[in-house]
C-alpha cells in the first residue's frame, strides 16, 4: 500500500512539474499569436495608407502632366491662330483652280478633284512637298515653335478635310499633303464642336503626283 501510494505522489509530483514548464509555453505562445496578429494588423493598416498615399500622389502627377500638355498645346495652337492671321485673311481665288489626287486617310481610296487655291493674304497655299521649298504659314509656326502644323481646305459640302500645307515629313521624307480627313471621321466630329483638340495620325506618303501636276 505504501509503495503504491508512493508511486502515485510521483506521478502527481511529475504531472505537476509537466504542467508547470508547460503552462508558461503556452502562455507565451498565445501571448506571441496575439502580439502577432496586431503587427499584421498594424501593418496591414499601415500599407493600406501608404498605398493610398501613393496613388493619391501619382493621379496628381498625371494630372499634372495632362494640364501642363494641355496648356501648351493650347498656347501653342494659339501662335500658329496668330501667325496664320498675321499672313492676312483666308481667301478662294476662283481663277487658280489647283487639281489634286485626294487620298481618304480612312479608306485609302484616291479621288481627283479641282480647287480654287487657297490664301492667306498674299500666302499662297500651293501643294509643295519638297522641304528644300518654302511653304508658307507652317514653316514659321515650326521655326518659332517647332512643333507640327498643317493647313486644311474644305473639298466640298460634306466637310471633308483636305491636308494642303504641312510641316509634318511623310514616310518617303516629303511633305505630308493631298490626303483627307472624312467628314464622318471622329476627328471632324469634334472639330465641329469647337474644340481644340490635339490630333496625331499616320503620316503614309504624300500625295507626289497631285503635286506635280500643279508646279
Amino acid at each position: 500500500m505504501f509503495l503504491e501510494d508512493s508511486g502515485n505522489i510521483r506521478r502527481k509530483i511529475v504531472a505537476v512539474g509537466i504542467l508547470l514548464v508547460v503552462a508558461p509555453l503556452l502562455t507565451l505562445l498565445a501571448a506571441g499569436w496575439v502580439v502577432m496578429q496586431r503587427i499584421s494588423q498594424a501593418a496591414l493598416l499601415d500599407g493600406t495608407k501608404t498605398s493610398g498615399a501613393n496613388l493619391t500622389h501619382l493621379t496628381r502627377n498625371l494630372f499634372g502632366i495632362c494640364r501642363n500638355y494641355h496648356q501648351d498645346t493650347a498656347a501653342k495652337l494659339k501662335s500658329g491662330r496668330a501667325i496664320l492671321d498675321e499672313a492676312g485673311p483666308i481667301a478662294l481665288d476662283p481663277n487658280r483652280q489647283l487639281l489634286w489626287q485626294a487620298k481618304n486617310e480612312a479608306t485609302g481610296e484616291v479621288t481627283e478633284l479641282s480647287l480654287p487655291m487657297m490664301m492667306a493674304g498674299n500666302a499662297k497655299f500651293m501643294p509643295v512637298v519638297d522641304f528644300t521649298r518654302p511653304a508658307p504659314v507652317v514653316d514659321e509656326i515650326e521655326r518659332l515653335y517647332g512643333t507640327a502644323a498643317t493647313v486644311f481646305q474644305r473639298m466640298n459640302e460634306d466637310g471633308d478635310m483636305l491636308r494642303v500645307c504641312s510641316n509634318v515629313r511623310s514616310d518617303d521624307g516629303m511633305r505630308s499633303i493631298g490626303s483627307f480627313i472624312p467628314a464622318k471621321s471622329r476627328v471632324r466630329r469634334v472639330h465641329q464642336t469647337g474644340r481644340s483638340t490635339p490630333y496625331r495620325r499616320r503620316t503614309g506618303r504624300s500625295s507626289r503626283r497631285a503635286s506635280a501636276r500643279n508646279q
